[in-house]
């Protein structure tokens, strides 16, 4: 009788230690896939941080202010440009009257008389026409009259002149011409059209500066200028998540969700109320994550980080040992930053309250 006692005793204390043997090896296994599960959320977070990080380095960025260049174009309403004729100019584009020939130059300002040209060899014919235009030497004048030795011009037109010809030195005597009614009429050439100079290309200048004054800047942080905002958060695998906690004393940096709930818990640590923006935040978590609170020395640094880049940089002050039903204590401690986690026998909860420090 005793000996089957003894065996029963026995074999229950084996299953015992193989159900301790199971519930540890759950445990790490359990512990192992939160921990990856939250490295792999850290690891997001901290992507998606950069990333905001940069896009906000190039919004801050003043805007480039290049100048505008004034248009040089002449307005519709102002008088019409002539082009000035240039060296570059043919003879087809160059009108006949604005290029005047040795025959245009005796005869310029002449008056209406019926005067008779002389037979004038086509050597003395001034040499100096406008090089740019060639216009072709007269090769027949009329031949009615016997005046001679015509007199030359003191100076022919130069490349480039299109306005007053200079006059001849000396008018034909009327005593010269002989057999006026031999003698073609001279028709009066017209005077070539004065063509107005044309008006500097006006340079380029820079348009006025705005004489608005900009309006400045808000200086400060969002949640400092908006009171009560809310964090802001990004979602990764399903999860929600605020920011990341930083213990350097521990070597613990884990992603922090925006609510809790026991399969929030399973991956991260999560918050319990309160926000870091208000200084009243509180987060808590399984000993997955949180094991070594109770370790933890006053005066240790810990920083909470948001998604927006915001540093939050704490001190510890005070631990205490509280319920598990203490939730005033864990949303009202009077702290800037509280932590919470399990004891090892889950029986009491550890508390960590820090103070927040610039």
């Amino acid at each position: 009788m005793k000996n089957r006692k003894g065996n029963l005793l026995m074999t229950l204390g084996l299953v015992l230690i193989l159900a301790a043997l199971a519930l540890v090896g759950y445990n790490q296994w359990d512990a192992s896939r939160a921990q990856q599960e939250s490295d792999d959320a850290l690891m997001a977070l901290e992507q998606i941080r950069i990333q905001r990080q940069m896009e906000s380095q190039q919004t801050a960025a003043p805007p480039v202010i290049t100048a505008t260049m004034m248009p040089t174009d002449t307005p519709a309403t102002d008088a019409p440009i002539t082009d000035a004729p240039t060296a570059d100019a043919t003879a087809a584009d160059t009108p006949a009257a604005s290029t005047p020939s040795v025959t245009d130059a005796l005869t310029t300002d002449i008056p209406r008389d019926d005067v008779t040209a002389t037979n004038t060899p086509a050597t003395d014919a001034p040499a100096t026409a406008n090089p740019a235009t060639n216009p072709p030497k007269p090769t027949n004048v009329p031949t009615a009259g016997t005046a001679t030795n015509p007199p030359k011009p003191t100076s022919a037109p130069t490349a480039g002149t299109a306005t007053n010809p200079p006059k001849p030195t000396s008018t034909p005597d009327a005593a010269q011409t002989s057999n006026p009614t031999s003698t073609p009429e001279i028709t009066e050439t017209p005077m070539p059209t004065e063509s107005p100079e044309p008006t500097e290309t006006p340079e380029p200048t820079l348009s006025p500066e705005p004489t608005s004054t900009p309006t400045p800047a808000p200086t400060g942080k969002l949640y400092e200028r908006v009171p009560g905002i809310e964090m802001p958060g990004e979602k990764v695998n399903g999860h929600e998540y605020i920011g990341t906690l930083s213990i350097p004393s521990l070597g613990l940096k884990v992603p922090v969700q925006r609510n809790w709930s026991y399969e929030n818990l399973s991956v991260s640590p999560c918050r319990y109320s309160g926000s870091a923006y208000a200084g009243n935040l509180a987060i808590i978590a399984h000993t997955y994550h949180f094991g070594k609170l109770s370790s933890l020395a006053l005066d240790a640094t810990i920083t909470f980080t948001d998604m927006e880049n915001n540093v939050f940089r704490y001190v510890v002050r005070e631990k205490n040992t509280i319920s598990p039903n203490d939730a005033n204590e864990i949303a009202h401690s009077g702290y800037d930053l509280t932590l919470v986690t399990c004891t090892i026998s889950g029986t009491k909860r550890v508390a960590v309250y820090c103070e927040r420090v610039k």
